[in-house]
């Protein structure tokens, strides 16, 4: 610390690059001798809060809008469209919009008599128009063409429980 005072002191010709090679020095010497720890990684953080965002999406695909997903990850709008396009490899509005129609198809499996109306409202879509856009967009029907017994599953990643990670040695490709 002496020789960095008189470097800064004297100001010879330069002083500043000397000053920094020696403050560089100083903190390798501080380093060297200190225990190292294996650095923890944030991904994995980021994966499991990735995780319950799809969970989330599943459970309230009819209310969830992209500011809601965005603030649940506490990321930017802009980073968040970002983040979720490289995960998922759709944007959010199109995961959402799958899910949506996947939901679409259960109740129109599950329920005949069910009309297009509850439909639209129980799966998020402001408008019968905009529910038939966007169900012939993804399955090739409209909600009233579609053939019996079809199933619509093309999300990239399925919605994941607990700490399930597909990259695992242990994990069964079926």
């Amino acid at each position: 610390l002496t020789y960095i005072y008189q470097e800064l002191h004297h100001q010879l010709p330069f002083f500043e690059e000397k000053t920094a090679c020696m403050i560089s020095e100083l903190v390798v010497d501080i380093f060297r001798n200190e225990p190292l720890e294996k650095a923890t990684s944030n991904t994995n953080a980021a994966l499991t809060k990735y995780k319950q965002l799809l969970n989330l999406i599943d459970e309230s695909y009819d209310s969830l809008s992209f500011e809601d997903a965005a603030s649940f990850m506490c990321l930017s709008e802009a980073y968040f469209s970002k983040y979720f396009k490289k995960q998922s490899g759709m944007t959010f509005s199109h995961y959402l919009n799958v899910v949506r129609i996947e939901k679409a198809v259960n109740f129109l499996k599950t329920d005949n008599s069910i009309k297009i109306t509850d439909v639209m409202l129980k799966c998020g879509f402001n408008t019968i128009r905009s529910l038939n856009r966007t169900f012939k967009e993804i399955t090739g029907y409209s909600p009233k063409q579609m053939p019996q017994g079809y199933t619509l599953y093309i999300r990239s990643l399925p919605t994941i429980q607990d700490d399930f990670d597909p990259t695992l040695n242990s994990s069964v490709l079926l």
